[in-house]
C-alpha cells in the first residue's frame, strides 16, 4: 500500500509541472485512499462523514423549501387582505348604489330630458338657418336682378332722376347747374322787390347779360365745358355783389339777370362795368370768338321808379332791349335803356 503511495508520488513528480491547487487536490485524494484501504476504521468513519454530509445537505434544502413557504404564504395572506378589501369595497358601493337607485335613476332621466331639449333646440336652429339661407339666396337674386335692371336701364333712370331733381331745385328756387337762382325765384323776387319799391318810391333796377358767341363755344369744346364755363361765370356775378338784397339769376341759356333794389340808374352802370371786368379776368379760352380769345359779356341796363299801374316786365323788356343794342353795337360791352318813365 506504501509502495502505491510511493508511486503515486513518482507519477505526481514525473509529471510536468501544474497548479498547485490542483496539487494539492490530487494529493488529499490518494491520501483518502490509502487510509481507507490501509485502516478499515477509516472507512467506516468516512462513510458516517459522507452520510453526515447528506443529511446536512436535506436538512439545508428542507430548510430552504420552509422558507419558501412562508413567503408564499405570507404573499398570499397579503392576497387573500386585499381580496378581503375588495370585497368590502364592492359590498359597500353596491348598498349605496341600492340606497340611491331613485336618486340615480331620477338624475339619469333629468339628463335625458335635457338631451331631449337640447337637440331638439339643435334641430330647431338648423331649420332656422336653412330658413335664412334661402332668404338670403332670394334676397341675392333680387339684388342681381335690380343691378342687372340698373345697367339695363341706366341711362333713362339717370334722365328720370335729373328730371326729378329739376323739380325739386326749381321749387327751391336753385338752378341746378349754377347753383344760383333760377328763373322762377327770379320772377318772385323781381314782383317782391316791385311792390315794396312802388310803396317806398325808390328806384328799382335790371341788368341783363349774355355770354357773347356762347353757342360757338359749345360747338368747339363740347357742352360739359360749356356748363362748366356757366358756373364760373355765376359764381363770379354772385361773388362781385356787395349787398343782400341783390340777387343774380339764371334767366336761362347763357344769360342772367341781376336784380337791384333801391339802385339808382348810375349805380346799376357800375356795377355792370365792374361784371363785364370780372368775366375778362376769368380769362376763358374762346379761340372761335370773332371779338376775343376769351370769354366776354353783353349786358343790357335799365333802371325804374315802380308805380302801381306799371308791371315788372316792362322793366325786364327795357333791359332786354338795352342788351340787344350792346349786340348789335359789336357785343363785349354795355348798354342803358336809361331811366324809363310812365308813359302819361
Amino acid at each position: 500500500m506504501v509502495s502505491f503511495f510511493l508511486l503515486c508520488a513518482l507519477l505526481l513528480s514525473a509529471t510536468e509541472p501544474a497548479c498547485p491547487v490542483s496539487d494539492f487536490l490530487f494529493l488529499k485524494t490518494v491520501e483518502r485512499c490509502f487510509l481507507t484501504h490501509s485502516s478499515p476504521e477509516y472507512a467506516v468513519e468516512e462513510e458516517d462523514a459522507v452520510e453526515n454530509d447528506r443529511t446536512d445537505d436535506a436538512l439545508t434544502h428542507d430548510l430552504a423549501d420552509g422558507a419558501n413557504l412562508r413567503s408564499q404564504l405570507a404573499r398570499l395572506q397579503q392576497e387573500n387582505t386585499q381580496l378581503k378589501q375588495q370585497l368590502h369595497d364592492l359590498e359597500t358601493t353596491l348598498e349605496i348604489t341600492t340606497d340611491h337607485n331613485s336618486a340615480i335613476e331620477a338624475q339619469l332621466q333629468a339628463a335625458n330630458q335635457r338631451l331631449q331639449i337640447e337637440v331638439a333646440e339643435r334641430r330647431q336652429a338648423e331649420a332656422s338657418l336653412e330658413l335664412l339661407t334661402i332668404a338670403i339666396s332670394l334676397r341675392n337674386l333680387d339684388l342681381e336682378i335690380l343691378l342687372e335692371t340698373l345697367r339695363d336701364h341706366g341711362d333713362a333712370i339717370h334722365d328720370q332722376w335729373q328730371a326729378k331733381v329739376k323739380v325739386a331745385t326749381d321749387l327751391a328756387g336753385i338752378d341746378s347747374l349754377t347753383q344760383i337762382a333760377n328763373r322762377r325765384r327770379c320772377d318772385e323776387y323781381l314782383e317782391c322787390q316791385w311792390q315794396q319799391m312802388t310803396r317806398s318810391q325808390s328806384p328799382l333796377s335790371v341788368i341783363l347779360a349774355d355770354i357773347d358767341y356762347f353757342k360757338q363755344y359749345n360747338d368747339t369744346y363740347g357742352h360739359l365745358v360749356g356748363d362748366d364755363c356757366l358756373r364760373h361765370i355765376a359764381q363770379s356775378l354772385r361773388s362781385t355783389l356787395s349787398r343782400a338784397e341783390h340777387l343774380v339769376a339764371r334767366f336761362g341759356g347763357e344769360e342772367f339777370v341781376i336784380i337791384l333794389p333801391q339802385t339808382t340808374l348810375e349805380e346799376a352802370i357800375a356795377l355792370a362795368q365792374t361784371f363785364h371786368h370780372c368775366v375778362q379776368q376769368l380769362q376763358i379760352p374762346h379761340t372761335h370768338s370773332p371779338i376775343s380769345n376769351y370769354v366776354t359779356l353783353s349786358l343790357g341796363v335799365a333802371c325804374q321808379v315802380p308805380h302801381v299801374q306799371m308791371r315788372p316786365q316792362r322793366l325786364l323788356n327795357a333791359a332786354d332791349q338795352a342788351l340787344y343794342a350792346a349786340k348789335q353795337a359789336g357785343r363785349n360791352q354795355i348798354a342803358s335803356a336809361g331811366l324809363i318813365l310812365p308813359d302819361w
